[in-house]
Order: structure tokens, then C-alpha cells, then sequence
């Protein structure tokens, strides 16, 4: 595989993380790609040319998820993530469907919201606390 395609892996990768770490305003700033691009090693000259391809998905000052691309992978690479895939796939058609209802400016849903109707489907509290 080329080093091209391994830091546009690691872009799309760091993005659709970005929908975990702040599920209500996912994406990530230039520096923050740029960081941890550098953390594995890429050099400035290949994130840029990474970044120029995915400029599309430049909103405001943030790179943003492709907008269709559901994470369903958890259990790849090379720290496996061992939480409840269902928990986070509740939440993100949870936050998909507020936003398709209300647009992104205002799809945010209340914490406890998310949690007591993931617990009505037969998700455990515990997983869905850590996944929002």
C-alpha cells in the first residue's frame, strides 16, 4: 500500500472517531489532524496532500465525517475497541435521525435522553453512559 493511501485511511479513520469522541459537534480542526498524523509518523508534506483531497468535507474550521459513513468497524487495527458497538450505533442513528428531523445546528439530544431510550431497547445503562 502507498503512503498516500495509508494517511487518507488515517484521515477517514481519525474523523469517523471524531463522531465518538463528540458525537454532537464530530470533526476535527487542521492542527488536530496534523497531530495526529504526526504522532504515526507522516510527514507535514503528505497530511497536506491527504487534506487537499478531502477538502469537501471542510465545514467551518473543521474537517468533518462524510456525512453517509455509519462506523460499524470496531474490532479492527491495532487496539481493538471492546465496547458495545450496538450502544455506539444507537447513538449515532439516534443523533443521524435528529439531524435529518432538525438539521446538524440543532440535533443535539439530552444525555439522559439517549440513555433511557437505549436502555427501553435492552442496551445496558453502563454502555451507552460511555458512549456519549
Amino acid at each position: 500500500m502507498n503512503g498516500r493511501l495509508r494517511i487518507r485511511d488515517l484521515v477517514s479513520w481519525a474523523l469517523e472517531c471524531s463522531i465518538y469522541v463528540n458525537p454532537k459537534s464530530p470533526g476535527l480542526t487542521n492542527d488536530e489532524i496534523h497531530e495526529v498524523a504526526r504522532q504515526l509518523e507522516f510527514k507535514p508534506g503528505e497530511i497536506g496532500d491527504a487534506l487537499s483531497g478531502i477538502a469537501r468535507c471542510l465545514r467551518g474550521s473543521k474537517y468533518q465525517p462524510d456525512g453517509d459513513q455509519v462506523p460499524r468497524n470496531f474490532f479492527s487495527g491495532p487496539n481493538p475497541d471492546y465496547r458495545n458497538p450496538k450502544a455506539f450505533e444507537f447513538v449515532y442513528t439516534q443523533l443521524r435521525e435528529n439531524q435529518r428531523e432538525v438539521g446538524a445546528a440543532n440535533a443535539g439530544v439530552a444525555r439522559s435522553v439517549l440513555v433511557a431510550s437505549g436502555v427501553a431497547t435492552g442496551l445496558l445503562e453502563r454502555d451507552l453512559g460511555r458512549s456519549v
